[in-house]
């Protein structure tokens, strides 16, 4: 098991009052981004608060009024191990130790402010997380912009970051990008964790290797269409819920990022040219399109041009046969695995690269 639960979240609707409370309670551990306040006041300890706004339909109808939404975002690895920025809940007992000192702390934040932290909480999302490690930053960045250009199957879209709010300053676009199938209620982000990291002041434990992070969120509306949110009001323990999603986290991976992005392993230009030629032998032509197709792929040219549907499905499906990606990589990097072989640690490298598998 590879793949491992790094966050999950609850929401909750509160009262001017209770916002208050909070507010000055927590009032030194507060950084406020445009109209979002975040509250650190546990973050060593796995427990942040984002609040926010709501709208002004969204309080019209509600009959309680409440004016604000609060997030819990819990980093269930912290809980166990304050402090540290890296690592995941290993086994059940760890999980179920990780959920008691959740509870602990929201307790102690309802005695400290006076507001329930416990009482009308809703779980909103998971977050299910896999890390790759790359030769260095140059790979990570080309595994990125590969990414950004496949394109992607079954439904999903490229989401475009938004010019405010919380993802405004995350991250300059060359070290991230995202997806999103609205409908099955999944979102996922591929992007350079070791900038992150690098960009927040803490030092990356494996120095001799880049990360980058594959991220899949279970939003609110795929937990409770796949009945995750009902098992827990009939009293499914959490920690429960949570293990058997980390068990079967590989699982999520494949289905919404190995199954979504076009398989296939990547070359330089130079390695994808030789290794055309060999396979198609005396079918000089026929390689000829393949490169044709490749070089307006790769610089995002119309692929009008190229020709009909029909001879753009052939030529798609000539690439799947010899397992290549059509997009090639910059100048300095002969060789990356298929998104899929990432995603079950099915390669080898050192610090000259990736072995190439391809034969």
């Amino acid at each position: 098991m590879n793949s491992f639960i790094h966050t999950f979240s609850f929401r909750k609707n509160i009262t001017y009052d209770e916002n208050c409370k909070i507010m000055e309670r927590y009032n030194s551990s507060i950084i406020r981004k445009d109209s979002i306040y975040y509250i650190n006041q546990y973050s060593n300890n796995g427990v942040r608060l984002y609040i926010t706004d709501r709208s002004k339909n969204e309080v019209k109808y509600d009959k309680n009024h409440f004016i604000k939404r609060m997030e819990i975002i819990i980093t269930p690895y912290k809980l166990c191990h304050a402090g540290e920025a890296m690592g995941c809940v290993k086994d059940y007992k760890e999980m179920t130790a990780a959920i008691k000192k959740l509870y602990y702390i929201l307790d102690s934040m309802s005695m400290e402010t006076g507001v329930d932290f416990n009482n009308n909480i809703t779980l909103s999302r998971i977050d299910i997380t896999h890390d790759v490690f790359t030769p260095n930053a140059f790979y990570s960045d080309e595994i990125i912009r590969i990414a950004k250009l496949s394109k992607l199957k079954h439904g999903y879209k490229f989401w475009i970051k938004p010019d405010k709010g919380h993802y405004k300053n995350i991250f300059e676009d060359k070290y991230i990008t995202s997806y999103a199938n609205n409908h099955q209620g999944i979102a996922v982000k591929i992007y350079n964790k070791s900038y992150e990291l690098e960009s927040k002041g803490i030092s990356n434990k494996c120095e001799n290797s880049n990360i980058v992070r594959f991220e899949v969120t279970l939003k609110k509306k795929f937990l409770k269409n796949n009945k995750y949110l009902q098992r827990l009001e009939k009293g499914i323990p959490l920690e429960h819920m949570l293990w058997y999603i980390t068990q079967n986290a590989d699982d999520f991976l494949q289905k919404y990022i190995s199954d979504v992005m076009p398989d296939g392993h990547m070359l330089s230009h130079e390695k994808l040219t030789e290794y055309i030629f060999n396979v198609c032998g005396k079918k000089i032509k026929k390689a000829k399109k393949m490169l044709c197709y490749s070089m307006l792929f790769t610089n995002k040219k119309a692929l009008d041009s190229y020709g009909s549907k029909k001879m753009l499905a052939k030529v798609k499906l000539y690439f799947e046969k010899i397992g290549v990606s059509p997009i090639y990589l910059n100048n300095g990097c002969d060789f990356i695995p298929s998104f899929k072989a990432m995603l079950t640690d099915d390669y080898i490298y050192d610090d000259k690269g990736y072995n190439n598998t391809l034969k």
